[in-house]
């Protein structure tokens, strides 16, 4: 059997990486990264959810502020990621040309369109772990 990634992981913030079961448990996400704190609830400025889900180096990704995220678009977010959501409700996320992404406790709500999805995993995305989403009013029209 292989060995899990974070089997090691301390007993802290960084012990939900532990609970991996299933198709994604080989994720990585950002457990070996700096945390980032998101602290700016605005779409794109620094200390924003879109700064930090698109930058190159491994993040472990939490809130320090409390509120919905209104994105202008959908976020695309990029390799080794962890998104630790605790709550945080935010709009749209896609996941295309990514790996490593481990994504928890997030709310997706209230989009409508032709190609609405809270969360869209493109090709070429592999080592996802989505652990307790909820998605809230996604319609088509």
């Amino acid at each position: 059997m292989t060995a899990l990634p974070y089997a090691d992981a301390d007993s802290s913030l960084r012990a939900l990486a532990g609970g991996a079961e299933g198709f994604g448990r080989f994720s990585v996400g950002g457990l070996y990264g700096p945390v980032y704190y998101v602290t700016n609830l605005a779409d794109d400025v620094p200390g924003s959810f879109r700064d930090g889900c698109r930058r190159r180096e491994q993040l472990w990704i939490v809130f320090a502020v409390s509120g919905v995220i209104h994105l202008s678009s959908y976020l695309n977010v990029s390799s080794y990621k962890t998104i630790d959501g605790r709550g945080r409700r935010i709009k749209l996320l896609r996941l295309k040309d990514c790996e490593h992404i481990i994504m928890c406790n997030l709310e997706f709500e209230g989009s409508r369109g032709h190609d609405v999805d809270g969360i869209q995993i493109k090709p070429n995305s592999r080592h996802i772990w989505i652990d307790v989403a909820f998605v809230i009013m996604m319609t088509g029209s």
